[in-house]
């Protein structure tokens, strides 16, 4: 995978072209919930402590950024922004499609919501995650991300919460 601007495309191994826009239009907006709830459907627990239906309902209300990732046309990843206080925000809902997994996407739609985060003048971003998602917290300690107090309830035994000084 080639990284630059989100606006220029990047190339997969397989000669089809990823882009990652921000999410603004109608139609991204769209795509983005669904990923969001595709992924709220693959994960092995019950959303229902953070209040997903309500954030379902009201969306995108709660983000200040979305970050949508098209392969050859077709949504297969999504990330969002939420502002946690002046300084702080937090990545939410990091998402690539099962089929589209193990490819470097999960890792671009990281890179680019750090890189707009710094823009937006935040100076740290904080996620939680579960240990069992091995990868995903892999990919966080590769980008940076190290272990830190909680911010925010969460009742899964292995729950692990992690920051980035941006």
């Amino acid at each position: 995978l080639l990284y630059g601007m989100e606006t220029e495309p990047y190339r997969t191994g397989r000669n089809m072209t990823l882009k990652i826009v921000k999410a603004s239009t109608t139609e991204d907006i769209a795509a983005v919930k669904q990923l969001f709830q595709e992924y709220a459907d693959w994960l092995p627990v019950d959303l229902g402590f953070q209040g997903f239906e309500q954030e379902m309902a009201t969306f995108p209300d709660k983000y200040a950024l979305l970050l949508l990732a098209r392969q050859s046309g077709l949504a297969i990843g999504a990330v969002g922004l939420i502002p946690h206080g002046t300084h702080a925000c937090e990545m939410k809902r990091l998402f690539v499609t099962p089929r589209t997994q193990s490819k470097g996407i999960g890792r671009a739609l990281c890179e680019q919501l750090i890189h707009h985060a710094r823009n937006l003048g935040y100076q740290s971003m904080v996620l939680d995650s579960l240990t069992r998602l091995e990868t995903a917290v892999s990919l966080y300690r590769k980008l940076g991300f190290t272990e830190t107090q909680p911010y925010n309830v969460n009742p899964e035994p292995d729950v692990t919460y992690m920051s980035l000084a941006l």
